[in-house]
């Protein structure tokens, strides 16, 4: 297959990866500032606030659509033969990096790959707008080569923490793919599963560009309107037929996986209602990943979550709604402390967790960053597994470093989002 993209390693013709150290030793740029949405008079009873929203678009519960919907037939998934047993990464050689610049060279190598995935990811997004397009040889291009990435070079997860602000439908779709090919990858499933997997990933927000402007309300919705945004799978499955460069087969695949995303095996999801088995591993798989995604990004609503309450809230709350298998691989793969959690360690200095320890998740790789008075650090990295005195006490959450160091937040919020330099 001829590919569509080179991975550059220039400075000139990829978007770096913001090291938040650099934030801290030098003054940030002056940002624009952010152009507030006019406020239009609410016509609706909004919807009321709830503790734990699962994403911007199940807000809250409402009527189930008829299960006769016969748009959303699952797709079953291929078993494994009799006597085989999957084989997770941790059975494998999972590489283990002890050392900074281990880690450090790591996020370095992987930074083309997801700079690649977002600019198609823009591109798919601009084509998926017109009545017919090719973007399948792109899509499965990017997938395959993260994928390919990804079993020997986990720190492209630390990635997935990015968003974008221009629209937040291209990094949901890398991180959704990064995040599910980490499930699938764990799950031992083959690469032709995986590629199904990882594409319909890419792709299963197809549809929300038809209601981008619905998702972008700095409120929260109104019933009416949850219940419009709720229509997207089926759109995503519309556009992903208006895909010409694909095989119909291909298409069949993804676009009863895509309709699967938001059922939940307890029947609360949608659009069918289905339940149980009748929603396919790779649905789940994605569906799960796409909570978690959005529980720890930004809306135009709300700041993120804490990544250990994310987890802890798909672990409590949402376990009802995911298999148990699912929501075990996502703690193995996440842990309860994940990529980019901010932690207090029991020296009483405040950390971010860059590396999780696949032997020991209790015990992942940390770069300091404030000291028991949330003061700047000296930004070094320690393996938590090197240190056996030391260990993480809980996590820290963004009251606590505004009311103690409101610079330091405003940077690290500033590090969140993808730059092109």
């Amino acid at each position: 297959m001829k590919k569509s993209y080179e991975l550059k390693k220039s400075k000139k013709s990829i978007k770096v990866y913001m090291k938040f150290r650099d934030l801290n030793k030098k003054k940030a740029e002056e940002k624009k500032e952010a152009v507030a949405l006019p406020k239009k008079k609410q016509e609706e009873e909004p919807l009321p606030q709830v503790k734990h929203p699962e994403q911007e678009k199940e807000a809250v519960p409402v009527p189930n659509p008829s299960s006769n919907n016969s748009g959303a037939v699952a797709s079953p998934v291929p078993a494994l033969p009799a006597g085989r047993r999957r084989k997770r990464i941790s059975d494998s050689s999972s590489p283990v990096f002890k050392k900074a610049d281990e880690i450090e060279r790591h996020l370095d190598e992987a930074a083309p790959v997801y700079s690649t995935m977002m600019d198609i990811a823009k591109k798919s997004d601009a084509l998926l707008r017109g009545s017919y397009c090719e973007i399948y040889a792109d899509v499965e291009y990017i997938c395959h080569k993260s994928a390919e990435v990804l079993k020997n070079n986990p720190c492209l997860l630390n990635y997935s923490n990015f968003a974008t602000a221009d629209s937040y439908l291209y990094a949901h779709a890398a991180n959704v793919c990064i995040l599910s090919q980490t499930l699938g990858i764990e799950m031992g499933f083959s690469a032709e599963e995986l590629k199904l997997l990882s594409i319909s990933a890419f792709l299963h927000d197809a549809g929300m560009i038809d209601f981008e402007e619905i998702a972008k309300l700095p409120r929260q919705l109104t019933k009416a309107e949850f219940a419009r945004i709720q229509m997207h799978s089926e759109k995503g499955a519309e556009k992903i037929d208006r895909i010409i460069d694909m095989d119909y087969k291909v298409k069949d695949d993804l676009k009863n996986t895509i309709l699967g995303v938001h059922e939940r095996i307890d029947s609360s999801g949608y659009p069918a209602g289905l339940s149980g088995e009748d929603i396919n591993l790779f649905s789940q798989i994605i569906g799960i990943a796409d909570v978690y995604e959005a529980m720890t990004h930004p809306k135009a609503w709300r700041k993120p979550f804490h990544p250990h309450y994310a987890v802890k809230h798909i672990i409590g709350e949402e376990n009802k709604k995911f298999s148990h298998k699912i929501t075990k691989t996502l703690l193995n793969v996440l842990s309860i402390y994940p990529l980019h959690s901010m932690v207090r360690l029991s020296t009483g200095e405040i950390a971010r967790v860059v590396f999780i320890n696949r032997k020991n998740l209790t015990r992942p790789v940390v770069e300091i960053l404030l000291d028991a008075d949330f003061m700047p650090a000296d930004n070094r990295m320690i393996n938590l597994l090197e240190y056996p005195l030391t260990s993480i006490d809980g996590p820290v959450e963004e009251q606590e470093i505004s009311a103690k160091n409101s610079k330091f937040l405003a940077r690290m919020e500033m590090s969140r989002w993808w730059t092109e330099w």
